[in-house]
């Protein structure tokens, strides 16, 4: 069985937070993910939404890469 973490990129009602912080925070807890030995790691992808944090996968987990190399990364289509 694969354990794996969903990123959101969405604030979680922390209203007083910025998209900055938001953004910081998903990828902390990605290699947070990584760190403990998950197996996978989705991203959910808002371009048809009028929040649009994350609009293309690809791009957010060729970041992640290098920093969690464990992971097997799972884009949603």
């Amino acid at each position: 069985m694969d354990v794996g973490m969903m990123m959101i990129f969405s604030s979680y009602g922390w209203e007083e937070g910025t998209d900055g912080q938001m953004w910081e925070e998903e990828l902390r807890l990605a290699e947070i993910a990584a760190d403990l030995g998950f197996d996978c790691l989705w991203s959910a992808e808002h371009h048809f939404n009028d929040y649009s944090f994350a609009p293309d996968n690809l791009q957010v987990m060729t970041h992640l890469a290098p920093n969690t190399p464990i992971l097997m990364w799972v884009p949603q289509r």
